[in-house]
């Protein structure tokens, strides 16, 4: 039976205990069986026709369970007999004794018993899957469970679990206070009822625990990941950026799909046709993007980067996209050098890319007097300056004018970066940022949002139609950098921002229908359509994530993600047949 789940046994007996440990650090559990009985084979061959086994209650015994019901020992004469028991310590005792023949149990209790000399062998290994490390409302990383107190086994893969996720990070396992418990329900109700702050635990306890304590969020591991999904996240952010625009400009002319169309909408500069040709924008809009790119790698490998982390970081700070390959993102490096580089990247990304096409055409004052920079870098600016005096006088412990501007210019972008748990600054700072979340960055650049130029438009408006309440017999042009704007173009930028403000309401409502409180509804509406990344509360802030939100509500951001990174409007032409003939 116990060959048929996992390693065999010669495999595993021809390994010294160091050996095994070296080879099954992962092994939540392990099939074991004492040392005379060896397999379910032999002890059929020697007449024994029923054998008692152990188990736990949870997901890494379900190879014994699916044994039983399917009757797969039997095809070797053997008949399984569960015998209950409670507790894991119950488990060790009664298998170290020889008062059961085969047991599911944890791998490290399992290398005690070989320690003191009990007759035991290995036949199988179970996965680790299911042991998930679970943090309450508040704790969001390794550095958070300094001084709170964690549940789990003692002498248990679900202690080296947490061991081993606050090692990782620079944290010190004894400045977090372990709580030893005697069973997985125990274990459960006691991070239910709010007795410790963090749960080390097995499924399928573990996912009864995100559900019944709210607040409650899967301490990830991303610092763990595989290179080549962190590799693949990158160049995903980094074809999402302009690589969207590029691909349609230079494809659907081709497709007789009209690009110059959705190029027009994306980068909204309607005064003149840079280039006589679509594909001599798009190669020198590459060409651009690229060398970008390159050159935020190198600047961040000068700078203590690794050559992978500078790669992968290079394309998620042009792209605007934020992807970092740390739980901590930029602030895991803790380098002002790196974060200064990172800050001055991400304002290149999210200035109109128009802007370095007229730079290399000749004008070499584009950057100087371009509105919608200027009007950039002078949000940048103010947020910074009230933000300051506000933590100044309020919240002095958390005054940090590094952390400041970097997560000013990483929220108004839309990148996304942290290098500070921001929402512990207090309400004002967290409002300032859902309204950064909302402008976004430049038109015609890979920052997403409202975008700056439509923001001007609206607020000219306003202007205007103060001034004919003031004097309603008077004529007023609404003029955008020294031009006069077309009253269909006033009209098209309002009616987008009506449009996106019903479809930031519609999936905070929607949001909110799957279970979710009103901060991580609304901050989760907003920074998807956004395409910002974080969010705002306990649950998706800083230093959180979405991995516990419900299946439905990961669905509903999906749809919002979509809409903010191809824009309303481009997507909503794509539906008329009109769109499809020009």
């Amino acid at each position: 039976m116990c060959e048929r789940c996992g390693n065999t046994y010669n495999n595993i007996q021809s390994a010294g205990r160091r050996g095994f440990l070296k080879a099954g650090a992962a092994a939540a559990a392990s099939f074991a069986i004492p040392a005379g009985l060896m397999s379910a084979g032999q002890a059929a061959a020697a007449g024994l026709t029923r054998i008692k086994a152990t188990h736990g209650g949870g997901l890494c015994n379900l190879g014994i369970f699916i044994a039983k019901e399917r009757k797969l020992a039997e095809q070797d004469g053997v008949d399984l007999d569960f015998v209950v028991t409670p507790t894991t310590t119950d488990v060790v005792t009664l298998f170290g004794a020889g008062m059961v023949d085969v047991s599911v149990i944890p791998y490290s209790n399992f290398i005690n018993l070989v320690d003191v000399g009990a007759p035991v062998q290995m036949v199988a290994g179970a996965g680790a899957e299911g042991c998930i490390l679970i943090g309450s409302s508040g704790i969001s990383s390794a550095s958070d469970l300094k001084g709170k107190t964690i549940g789990t086994f003692q002498a248990d893969t679900l202690e080296v679990l947490p061991y081993d996720y606050m090692t990782a990070a620079g944290i010190p396992f004894a400045e977090a206070d372990i709580k030893y418990f005697n069973s997985s329900p125990e274990l459960a109700a006691a991070f239910i009822n709010g007795a410790i702050d963090a749960v080390s635990h097995i499924e399928p306890y573990a996912t009864q625990c995100l559900q019944e304590r709210s607040g409650s969020t899967i301490l990830t591991d991303l610092d763990n990941t595989p290179k080549a999904i962190l590799l693949w996240r990158a160049i995903l952010q980094w074809l999402g950026g302009i690589g969207i625009i590029i691909m349609a400009i230079t494809l659907m002319p081709i497709m007789n799909v009209g690009g110059m169309q959705l190029f027009k909408i994306s980068s909204n500069d309607s005064s003149e046709k840079i280039l006589p040709k679509s594909k001599e924008i798009a190669l020198r809009l590459i060409y651009i993007y690229s060398g970008l790119t390159g050159l935020c790698a190198i600047t961040y490998w000068i700078f203590g980067m690794g050559k992978f982390d500078s790669l992968t970081h290079s394309m998620t700070t042009i792209a605007t996209g934020g992807f970092s390959n740390y739980n901590e993102s930029i602030g895991y490096f803790n380098s002002l050098p790196i974060e200064i580089s990172s800050m001055f990247f991400i304002i290149l990304g999210s200035i109109p890319f128009i802007a370095y096409i007229k730079f290399i055409s000749g004008n070499k004052k584009i950057f100087l007097n371009d509105i919608q920079i200027k009007t950039f870098l002078k949000i940048i600016i103010f947020t910074v300056i009230i933000l300051s005096i506000y933590l100044l006088f309020s919240n002095q412990e958390n005054f940090s004018l590094r952390s400041i501007f970097f997560n000013t210019i990483s929220i108004l972008s839309g990148t996304g970066y942290v290098n500070a748990e921001f929402d512990r600054w207090g309400s004002f700072p967290i409002t300032l940022f859902l309204a950064l979340m909302f402008i976004g960055g430049c038109a015609g650049s890979t920052a997403c949002g409202v975008k700056i130029f439509r923001i001007q438009i609206l607020y000219l408006f306003i202007l205007n139609q103060l001034k004919k309440i003031i004097y309603p017999k008077g004529v007023f042009v609404i003029k955008y950098d020294q031009s006069a704007v077309d009253e269909k173009f006033i009209a098209s930028i309002i009616s987008f921002i009506y449009f996106y403000i019903v479809i930031f309401f519609i999936l905070t409502a929607l949001l909110s229908l799957t279970g979710l409180d009103f901060i991580t509804a609304i901050s989760g509406a907003a920074t998807s359509i956004s395409n910002v990344g974080p969010g705002l509360g306990p649950i998706i802030g800083p230093n959180g994530d979405f991995s516990s939100l419900p299946d439905l509500s990961k669905w509903i951001l999906t749809v919002g993600m979509i809409l903010g990174r191809l824009e309303l409007f481009a997507i909503l032409v794509l539906f008329l047949p009109s769109f499809w003939k020009n």
